[in-house]
């Protein structure tokens, strides 16, 4: 685990600094900026997949989630070898989606 965050800002901050793989996320943050549009950011700016770790599972906050296109969500609290599944087809689908991206460049 590279870090721990609070708030939505500190989140966008700290995925600039350490540069991580992937992101696991809460919705509910403090501050501002929640974990949904923290999410948002970190995506668009870093291209990093983001799992939502979340005890909210209610349909407007399911739907909410969705627009920050997250790979993945996973009720909390998760097994450890649910998470690692869940962590683990992230990464994969993130790479294949790389991928894709970097061949339709090339064949562009």
């Amino acid at each position: 685990m590279a870090g721990t965050c609070i708030t939505g800002k500190e989140a966008v901050e700290q995925a600039s600094r350490l540069a991580p793989d992937l992101v696991l996320m809460d919705i509910r943050l403090e501050g501002e900026m929640d974990g949904i549009e923290a999410a948002q950011h970190i995506r668009s700016l870093f291209d990093v997949p983001v799992i939502f770790l979340t005890a909210y599972s209610d349909e407007s906050t399911v739907q909410l989630a969705k627009v920050s296109e997250p790979f993945a969500t996973s009720s909390s609290p998760s097994t450890s070898a649910m998470l690692k599944s869940t962590i683990e087809i992230s990464l994969h689908r993130h790479k294949m989606e790389t991928a894709r991206k970097e061949s339709d460049l090339r064949d562009y």
